[in-house]
């Protein structure tokens, strides 16, 4: 073998071994003095292999990368098997787009094991869009429910609000009064009364249990039962208007029998004012009176048993608190959602220590302004956190 031929045969046998070891191969190229002869055949074969095999590489490299758009080497013994894999795989391709868009019809049976994996994960989609079409229906329902709940709440509002007083009334009887009334919901459980009468006026504030759509039940309870108490005993007793409301709380729940499934009632405040003598009297049952007056707070509690429950005693006398009205003194009623409130740094109560010192920091100005400042302050307090019970304030002045 001359040096020209074995130049060849190495060419030829490393391009043979670059295939083995997994490498690019070099075309083989031919001297000029061989070609014609059978080594320049031998090389073209060689060639033609070398490129079959890297046509092949590289079909294979993109359909490993999962791009399915290259089209295969038309003839390849190297490629066949992959050719039907590759369509497969575009065919896939297409079913996964239509299962996309909701077509769960769709099946594959040419992929093996991967077809069962695959048919499988159809069905649970199907069966989870079965779900969420179910899960969609039952919240349209709840939506068109809620809707309906929250009409009927938002026009109980309406009739709750024409239960309380009438503001002409009040303005034609006092200059000077501010009135917070703020449900924890929609509606609520507070409500306030007020009355004129020839020498003056009477006004309460009333914590019913509970609040939102029972706690308002309670106060059409309460209100026709605190008017009906006044058409029996008068205005003159606010004591004895307790003693009288109790009996009538407890007999329009039937809680003066123990067999009753219910064990509702109120907490409650009233002021007899009478302006020619420039007295007040109260009368609480677990509501105080603050009065504001020559810079300093005083309490007056109510007594300790609450109105209408099965433990409220009927035979429980009230107590009557009589004050003289001095100039410039304000009076004020507050339920408890508003210093039970937690809010501040560390998410504490309100309490009774910061409103006397509210009533306090704002007692040089109007009731109206108090009103905002009072609103203002309890909100900043509260923060983030939510509303826990409805609140309730009254304050007056008797000029």
């Amino acid at each position: 073998m001359d040096q020209t031929e074995s130049t060849i045969v190495n060419a030829v046998k490393e391009a043979i071994l670059s295939l083995l070891r997994g490498e690019p191969p070099n075309k083989i190229s031919v001297p000029e003095i061989a070609r014609g002869d059978s080594l320049d055949g031998l090389c073209e074969s060689v060639n033609e292999l070398m490129k079959t095999f890297s046509e092949a590489h590289d079909f294979l490299a993109f359909l490993s990368k999962g791009t399915l758009e290259v089209d295969p080497p038309r003839r390849s013994f190297l490629i066949s098997p992959f050719k039907q894999l590759h369509s497969n795989l575009r065919h896939l391709t297409w079913q996964t787009k239509q299962v996309a868009t909701g077509d769960f019809s769709h099946r594959v049976d040419f992929l093996g094991e991967f077809s069962d994996a695959f048919n499988s994960m159809i069905d649970s989609l199907r069966e989870k869009r079965l779900v969420e079409l179910e899960l969609h229906e039952a919240h349209s329902k709840l939506l068109e429910a809620n809707t309906q709940i929250m009409d009927s709440i938002h026009y109980a509002r309406t009739i709750q609000t024409a239960f309380l007083p009438n503001t002409q009334e009040i303005t034609s009887a006092l200059k000077d009064f501010c009135i917070i009334w703020k449900p924890k919901d929609v509606i609520g459980g507070d409500i306030y009364k007020f009355r004129s009468h020839q020498d003056g006026f009477l006004i309460a504030a009333i914590d019913c249990t509970g609040h939102g759509v029972p706690g308002a039940i309670m106060t059409m309870i309460a209100g026709s039962s605190f008017d009906r108490a006044l058409e029996e005993v008068g205005h003159a007793d606010p004591a004895l208007i307790l003693q009288k409301l109790n009996l009538l709380v407890k007999n329009s729940l039937n809680q003066h029998v123990s067999e009753s499934p219910s064990d509702d009632g109120l907490d409650i405040g009233i002021c007899l004012v009478n302006k020619s003598r420039r007295t007040l009297v109260f009368a609480g049952a677990k509501i105080g009176l603050f009065r504001v007056s020559d810079g300093q707070v005083h309490e007056i509690p109510g007594d300790r048993q609450s109105i209408g429950y099965k433990t409220s005693r009927l035979s429980f006398n009230y107590t009557n608190h009589s004050l003289p009205i001095q100039d410039h003194a304000t009076f004020y009623m507050c339920t408890d959602g508003i210093t039970h409130q937690t809010g501040g740094p560390r998410q504490f109560p309100f309490g009774k220590k910061r409103f006397k010192r509210l009533l306090l920091d704002h007692c040089e100005k109007s009731l109206s302004e108090q009103k905002r400042a009072f609103e203002e302050a309890i909100e900043k307090y509260r923060g983030d956190e939510p509303q826990l019970d409805d609140m309730t304030l009254v304050g007056f002045t008797v000029s």
